[in-house]
């Protein structure tokens, strides 16, 4: 069977930031190996968002107003069903990309023994929302299910780049989720075999996002406990299910702990902690945290 050619789609979702947009945009059209379509996604911004000129005369942008505010999941998810490429890449409105990371990941990507089966991801710049550098962090490669079961520790979604075929194969994103949703879909992606390579270069800035909150964390842990706890698909966690559980109770015990809620906070990160005993935070350790450029330039 005939290889088809290698192409990449952009996805970007965005929702009343179109400041941030254009910034998002000029860092896609600046990448040394161009892509091949880019879909910008209006979650129902109002008022509704616009192209810049530049954007707008190229036939390879195309802009996509939903009807009504669907959230992060559902806007990626429209931009994938928009797009015929064989690779997709995301990036959020408030983040931006190096002008090379499209180019060195590609080449990353030809170095792999499975590509078709692969995500691979970069490393970011973590930046405030005034523009001062929080951290550099560069996640490792990984392909257990255990790693994939203890949170979405190993890449912002503006870092990753996808087989489209592949986020077919799995459903794509779960749109009635309106946050944990990238912790649900790579979760699905190492169940159905898939692996995460790392380009070793820190190809992003990432916007830090704004605190979760109980009234979106605390539905979406529900639901996905009882989409994978419940039923036939718990047999695909492999024994994970205390890791899983655990991981979905720190996150929400630190929405918990935004809303001020600290009974639940202090309740919540204790089951934690019972399901899985360890001395931090995080379920493992995920990533090296780097603190400026003298410590990026030695890596």
């Amino acid at each position: 069977m005939r290889k088809e050619p290698l192409s990449i789609g952009v996805v970007i979702p965005a929702y009343d930031r179109q400041n941030d947009l254009a910034t998002a945009l000029g860092s896609v059209r600046s990448q040394t190996l161009p892509p091949d379509r880019i879909v910008v996604v209006d979650d129902c911004s109002n008022p509704p968002l616009s192209l810049p000129g530049w954007a707008v005369a190229d036939s390879r942008v195309q802009l996509i107003r939903l009807p009504e505010n669907a959230g992060a999941a559902a806007a990626r998810q429209a931009g994938i069903n928009a797009l015929d490429t064989t690779h997709i890449a995301f990036l959020d409105a408030d983040d931006m990309w190096r002008s090379d990371k499209l180019q060195r990941q590609i080449s990353h990507l030809a170095t792999l023994p499975d590509p078709e089966r692969t995500t691979i991801v970069c490393g970011w710049r973590l930046v405030s929302r005034d523009n001062r550098t929080l951290a550099y962090r560069l996640p490792r490669a990984s392909h257990s299910l255990a790693d994939f079961c203890s949170g979405c520790w190993f890449s912002p979604g503006s870092t990753a780049l996808l087989p489209r075929a592949m986020l077919i194969d799995v459903g794509g994103f779960d749109q009635r989720l309106r946050r944990l949703e990238d912790f649900d879909l790579f979760l699905r992606l190492a169940i159905n075999g898939g692996t995460l390579a790392v380009a070793p270069f820190f190809g992003a800035d990432i916007r830090k996002g704004q605190n979760a909150h109980r009234a979106d964390v605390d539905p979406a842990a529900s639901y996905l406990r009882a989409k994978f706890l419940t039923g036939r698909s718990a047999v695909t966690l492999g024994g994970l299910e205390r890791r899983f559980d655990s991981w979905l109770s720190v996150e929400e015990a630190a929405a918990a702990y935004n809303d001020r809620c600290f009974g639940r906070f202090l309740s919540r990160m204790l089951y934690s902690l019972a399901l899985v005993p360890r001395r931090s935070i995080q379920l493992g350790d995920w990533w090296e945290t780097l603190k400026g450029d003298a410590e990026l330039v030695q890596l």
